[in-house]
């Protein structure tokens, strides 16, 4: 039987992929074609590609949040808070998958556009102008290329709501206005003036939409059916209009007549009209076509949490979107219809945004702008590829949310009426979870996606805590109420599609306090626990399938005592007999189960540690913590090897791959971070770059010998070794005729010899470029530090600013960094090196001076003993002794 190779300590992980939030609120706008998402995120306008997920770009139009913005194939038009509206050119944007596009700058920036704020934002079909208008009911027509005012219309009395272009006639483009108090205005902007008001909603107007009906005799005919005293004249345009208070209007936009109330009975905050066909034709740029055998409808969403296709002939409801399980939170605040790809964009109050197919409503795909705070996390890893293909998350919400991790899609697996708080998986086709709604749920892939199969209620107060047994036979539950549930999952093979209620094995109080973690042995056979009252319990357990059904007892087996604060989480070992638990006292534990003792100790973490668990089959643990940090530590030394930094809010969510290769954590603060082990990448940098680093090292060496000064200085310097670098500049100066000449001033002028020993070291710092320039200046300032080093870098410093000017030396430069390893990396511009250069070496000069000055003094003190030493005797003895003076006699 073939082994498996011995696994290989991980000790670095790089972030592959991040989930981070891209909306918090406010306006949605999508490009006609669907592909490109723009979401406002605070004062941030956030472009995604909505294929691939990835973020194009974060524009940060304003300090002020973003009130209002609108979208065209070839304009993005944002208004402020600071009523100042940015128009950006979409037009020359090229976005290539492997390139970072360049950077949007605003074309046209309008400051105080309005006196109040900015309410609603349009752009009409042919993108030349654009219309605003604000809370005092004053509207303006722009010039999207310019951005000069083309009109300024006055006449509604509340705050504008709703805005719509009609441009059925070019030579007469309308401007349709709608307020807060149901009036709905009609503009001609060719001569200037309101055509008629239209009232038909006592409500705000949340929705205006219009269509030509000119090339279509089909829709005519529908329109004569739905409104029969259109019969003697035609309808070129068909305005819609919808509102809060539950209706819908149809007029006829040339004449203000309405030609029908149709009772939606929901609050709509969006509406449009919609083109229904069995066989649509397109136009050459994508827009569709009138066509005999089409239909008319208008979709609606609002309070009701979900999307409606109405039949305008009937006045009925055709076809829906999913029903959610609870209305709070899953109201749709938006709804916009892509007419190019057939799609309807829904925004809910969570921040999920869903792409719907027209006209069968079904879920295209879902993308999340804010998951809040993410409390738990599962990797499911690829039944055909070692790498995971989804992340499950749980989330301050009854969804739970299944992460495509190839595609920027979500799946929502809607049951839970309240918060889910906790997962746990078997495999990759059965997940559990645990909610705030007092149970839990059994999902069981069946090769389309997650079904609902069982539902365990029981539980008098929140599930906080769950897991699955390793063979899928059972599963425990922990709650508030301190009690551990265990439940026959036996019902399951014979569910089918039915969800039935799971029957609870048994029942008992474990804790004094809330329970926080549940995990169950490899063996299946013990279940360790963990809770706020400091202690992890030990259980052994034993379930049975037996004729009478199956059956399930458990006895405690240990108290692990030791944590000073709430146990948060534990763990078994996939290997060996000990368990891992973290704690609110920032440390992480490991117990033996075979004398129950605590055999380790982990610190490191500045927070508590609220999630713990092991990888490489049991030789390493990850942790994450409230400080925002994952660590990966080795069991065998509790040595932390990696510490991983992508969150800044606690981390509730940890968990990874079945080989430890991917981890994924989620934090409070929305963001989800893969990490992916590169640890054998590393390895095998490190091993090419040492044998680079030989290569060099003996290229260097060659050079040194042969005398190659100017390959020798510039190995050197691109290897950043001042060692080396200086031993070369003290040979060539050792080799000088007299050294003494460096320092008694007689090196003379650069072209009358040489200043550091060797004419070819001179020019080598001659033709040094500005970068290599500053590196030396960095060395010669180190060398100058000390007394010993210091006449070496004298002499290359002056051979430096001999051969290169100060103009070059000064001129504004990016600041280089030379080797992150090394303390210098950091700052290194001419005027902090020319600083500490000028410091050490007015330093320098005073040593100097103090020693010249004292072989002075010696030199006058001996003259004057070779004076008396000439002297006869008799004269030496009547001479008076001499007395020196500051070496003076």
């Amino acid at each position: 039987m073939a082994q498996n190779p011995p696994a290989k300590l991980k000790t670095a992980f790089k972030l592959s992929k991040s989930y981070s939030p891209i909306y918090t609120g406010g306006k949605v706008a999508a490009t006609p074609d669907g592909n490109w998402l723009f979401t406002t995120l605070n004062e941030e306008i956030i472009i995604t590609d909505v294929q691939t997920g990835r973020q194009l770009q974060r524009l940060h139009p304003d300090p002020s949040p973003v009130t209002h913005l609108a979208v065209s194939s070839n304009y993005l038009v944002v208004a402020s808070r600071s009523l100042t509206i940015r128009i950006y050119s979409l037009s020359g944007w090229i976005v290539t998958p492997d390139e970072e596009p360049e950077t949007l700058q605003p074309g046209v920036t309008i400051p105080r556009a309005h006196e109040a704020p900015i309410s609603v934002l349009a752009i009409d079909p042919t993108q030349s102008i654009f219309a605003s208008g604000s809370a005092d009911g004053i509207l303006k027509v722009w010039d999207c290329s310019k951005g000069h005012t083309t009109h300024v219309l006055k006449g509604h009395s509340s705050v504008l709501s709703a805005l719509a272009f009609e441009v059925s006639d070019k030579r007469k483009p309308r401007l349709i206005s709608a307020d807060d108090e149901g009036k709905i205005r009609t503009w001609d902007l060719k001569d200037r003036k309101c055509l008629f008001i239209s009232q038909g909603h006592v409500s705000s107007v949340r929705a205006l939409s219009t269509l030509s009906l000119a090339e279509s005799p089909s829709l005519q005919a529908i329109i004569r059916s739905v409104a029969p005293e259109t019969a003697s004249r035609s309808v070129k345009t068909l305005l819609l209009s919808a509102g809060r208070d539950r209706v819908v209007n149809l007029w006829d936009s040339d004449q203000g007549n309405l030609l029908k109330t149709i009772p939606v009975f929901e609050s709509v905050e969006a509406a449009s009209l919609v083109l229904l066909e069995q066989s649509p034709t397109k136009h050459a740029k994508g827009k569709r076509k009138a066509s005999d055998d089409q239909q008319l409808g208008f979709v609606t969403a609002g309070d009701k949490g979900m999307a409606r296709l109405w039949n305008l002939t009937e006045s009925s409801s055709i076809a829906s979107s999913a029903v959610p399980t609870r209305l709070e939170g899953h109201e749709l605040t938006d709804a916009i219809y892509l007419e190019q790809a057939q799609l309807i964009l829904t925004v809910r109050v969570d921040t999920v945004l869903t792409f719907l197919s027209v006209p069968e409503l079904k879920e295209a795909r879902h993308i999340v702008g804010f998951n809040d705070e993410v409390v738990d996390a599962l990797l499911l890893d690829s039944e055909t590829d070692a790498q995971p293909s989804h992340l499950v998350i749980s989330t301050n919400s009854d969804s739970i949310r299944l992460y495509d991790l190839a595609r920027f899609d979500v799946k929502l697996l809607t049951g839970h009426t309240d918060v889910v708080l906790c997962l746990s998986r078997k495999g990759c086709q059965l997940i559990a979870s645990g909610s705030k709604d007092k149970t839990a749920r059994i999902w069981v892939h069946d090769g389309t996606g997650f079904r609902c199969r069982g539902i365990c209620e029981g539980h008098l107060e929140s599930v906080g805590a769950i897991a699955l047994s390793q063979k899928g036979d059972f599963l425990c539950t922990a709650s508030q109420d301190r009690t551990m549930k265990i439940w026959d999952l036996s019902a399951l093979a014979q569910a089918g599609t039915d969800t039935p209620s799971l029957r609870s094995l048994i029942t008992t109080k474990i804790h004094d306090k809330d329970i926080n973690a549940l995990d169950v042995a490899p063996n299946d056979r013990m279940i360790i626990s963990g809770s706020q009252d400091k202690t992890a319990k030990l259980w052994s357990v034993q379930y049975s399938q037996g004729s009478a059904g199956a059956s399930a007892s458990f006895q405690l087996l240990a108290v692990f005592k030791g944590h000073k604060r709430g146990v948060w989480s534990v763990r078994f070992s996939p290997v060996d007999p000990c368990v891992a638990t973290s704690s609110g006292d920032r440390t992480v534990k490991l117990w033996s189960l075979s004398d129950f003792a605590c055999i380790k100790t982990f610190e490191g973490h500045t927070n508590s540690v609220l999630r713990v668990d092991f990888i490489t089959r049991g030789m390493q643990l990850i942790s994450s913590a409230s400080d925002g940090l994952v660590k990966v530590w080795n069991v065998r030394d509790e040595e932390c090897v990696a510490t991983l930094d992508h969150h800044e809010d606690k981390i509730w969510a940890l968990t990874s791959s079945g080989d430890g290769s991917t981890i994924a954590s989620g934090a409070a603060d929305s963001s989800i971070a893969i990490w992916q082990d590169i640890t054998a990448q590393v390895e095998l940098e490190k091993v090419e770059k040492l044998e680079q680093t030989i290569l060099k090292n003996q290229d260097l060496e060659n050079f040194i010998a042969f005398k190659d000064y100017k390959n020798a200085i510039s190995l050197a310097l691109t290897m950043d070794q001042p060692r080396r670098l200086y031993n070369l500049f003290t040979t060539v100066a050792n080799d000088r005729e007299s050294f003494d000449a460096i320092s008694d001033g007689s090196l003379g002028p650069v072209g009358t010899g040489s200043i550091t020993g060797s004419g070819a070291v001179d020019q080598v710092i001659a033709s040094l470029d500005r970068e290599a320039v500053m590196k030396l200046l960095d060395y010669v300032k180190d060398w100058n530090t000390t007394a010993r080093t210091s006449e070496i870098a004298q002499v290359i410093l002056y051979a430096i600013l001999k051969h290169h000017s100060a103009q070059s030396l000064t001129r504004p430069a990016a600041i280089l960094e030379f080797d992150d390893d090394k303390p210098r990396a950091k700052s290194n511009q001419f005027a902090e090196i020319l600083s500490a250069l000028i410091s050490y070496t007015e330093r320098h000069l005073v040593r100097v001076n103090k020693a010249l000055v004292q072989e002075s003094f010696i030199l006058d003190y001996l003259l004057a003993q070779m004076d008396m030493d000439m002297l006869p005797e008799d004269e030496l003895a009547s001479e008076p002794a001499v007395k020196l003076t500051n070496g003076h006699a």
